[in-house]
């Protein structure tokens, strides 16, 4: 229920504040394991993320998340499980990928931290051992103006 609540809000604030374009929502499968991976830029991306993709998403959160007093309750509420940055975290990837074998769909931002200059970063090894479970694979990438985002499925990018 928190997260159909903040999806709804997040999905109304998105469009309502920004020039929000969706590419390639078609290329989303409505069923069936899915991995949604995105460049990480705000503290806001997984519910942006979550928003846009029409489906439950379980992101990976980074462990210090869980320790935040209110905070925790919000990011568990919201389906997000914990992740150890900086080491590979075989506790995570056994979550991930049971989320997957049951059909569900799996959040992550492969660098493992926010870009502080908007351009990618090295992904962490254990977003290619998830990527290895073949399944499909979405993602995202957005501009770095905040009042203009833009979200590509599937093939590639539009322009900014």
């Amino acid at each position: 229920m928190f997260y159909s609540f903040v999806t709804l809000l997040t999905r109304f604030l998105l469009f309502l504040l920004t020039d929000c374009r969706v590419y390639g929502l078609e290329n989303v499968p409505r069923t069936g394991p899915l991995i949604v991976v995105s460049n990480h830029l705000h503290n806001v991306d997984p519910p942006v993320v979550g928003s846009l993709v029409g489906r439950q998403v379980r992101f990976m959160a980074k462990e210090e998340l869980f320790e935040v007093p209110v905070f925790k309750h919000c990011v568990r509420a919201y389906g997000a499980f914990r992740v150890r940055r900086g080491a590979t975290d075989l506790r995570a990837l056994r979550v991930a990928l049971d989320i997957l074998r049951n059909g569900g769909v799996v959040g992550m931002f492969p660098e493992g931290h926010r870009s502080r200059d908007s351009q990618l970063q090295r992904a962490q090894v254990g977003a290619a051992l998830i990527e290895l479970s073949r399944v499909p694979l979405c993602s995202r990438l957005r501009s770095k103006e905040r009042t203009r985002q833009s979200a590509t499925f599937g093939g590639a990018p539009e322009s900014n």
